[in-house]
């Protein structure tokens, strides 16, 4: 006979699995430069896989999700001013531990560095806007990376 508990007010059986779900805000802003007529995006690795993507973590509660996003983008990539920036929008990206939800920015690189907080732990690599996208290990923001090719934004076109 299973073990009942009482949770909340409802009884539970024993042999029910629980499990947590976390939602959690993160931002993200994809670099790119327009060289001649092709829009290269930069690109980085993650620490843990080595796989691409953009620049992006979570938002910090003291900053907009676009602040935080350019933090991250100077700590993961040495990116230290964009301008003109956009709003794409947002995905949600679903992990075991729960799901993220991503706001996603684009934004023209007006300065880099060569000496950032995590450049010993990342690469990073310019891409023509296609392989970018093909490149990221998030199919999502792969398709957000080619609205860029679409976009109505003057520096893009």
């Amino acid at each position: 006979m299973p073990d009942f508990y009482i949770f909340r007010g409802q009884f539970i059986n024993s042999n029910l699995i629980l499990k947590l779900i976390f939602n959690f805000h993160q931002s993200g802003i994809i670099p790119y430069q327009k060289r001649g007529k092709e829009i290269h995006i930069l690109l980085i690795t993650t620490r843990k896989n080595k796989r691409w993507m953009i620049p992006k973590g979570f938002v910090d509660p003291n900053l907009s999700p676009l602040e935080s996003a350019k933090k991250e983008s100077f700590e993961e990539a040495g990116i230290t001013n964009y301008k003109g920036e956009i709003s794409l929008g947002e995905v949600i990206i679903h992990k075991k531990i729960g799901s993220f939800k991503l706001d996603l920015y684009a934004g023209i690189v007006d300065r880099i560095v060569d000496v950032y907080p995590e450049m010993t732990s990342r690469r990073r690599e310019w891409f023509p806007i296609d392989e970018a996208a093909e490149y990221v290990s998030n199919r999502q923001v792969g398709e957000m990376i080619r609205l860029l090719k679409t976009t109505n934004h003057p520096e893009v076109r």
